[in-house]
């Protein structure tokens, strides 16, 4: 682990197509021996960033705190976590989010909220979301049709 003082990170796969983008002030991170110096893991603080689809910016989000595992594509944002849709708007706020970068979806629990132009859903305990906010739910209700 080695002490940063800001830096940025961006989750890649083989094919070049983009997971995530995080950007840190503070953090604790290691960085991969083999592939460039990229970041392996990190526990981040100040952290915002973007989510990708197809290489094009879906959300951006920002939080207090985050971890980013580069290797299971896991990303953890905890503490005020905010995360805004670009298409269509809509704003998710919650205590925690763990985005699955290969599943492309959130699963966001503790006082949970969605704020759109027509109106606010929660507080909940837990909801799921495609990474482009399309899509939210309980997770029971998630994978029905």
């Amino acid at each position: 682990m080695i002490g940063s003082k800001g830096g940025d990170a961006t989750s890649k796969d083989k094919k070049n197509e983009k997971f995530w983008t995080i950007f840190w002030q503070t953090g604790e991170v290691t960085i991969s021996s083999s592939g460039g110096g990229r970041l392996q893991t990190g526990l981040l603080h100040g952290v915002r960033g973007e989510i990708y689809k197809k290489n094009s910016v879906v959300c951006r989000y920002k939080a207090d705190n985050g971890t980013a595992d580069d290797a299971t594509r896991i990303l953890v944002l905890t503490d005020h976590v905010q995360i805004d849709s670009v298409s269509p708007h809509l704003t998710l706020t919650c205590d925690k989010v763990v985005y699955e970068g290969n599943k492309k979806f959130f699963k966001a629990t503790g006082h949970v909220q969605v704020l759109g132009t027509m109106g606010t859903m929660g507080t909940l305990d837990e909801v799921w979301a495609t990474s482009d906010l399309t899509k939210i739910a309980s997770p029971s209700l998630f994978n029905q049709p």
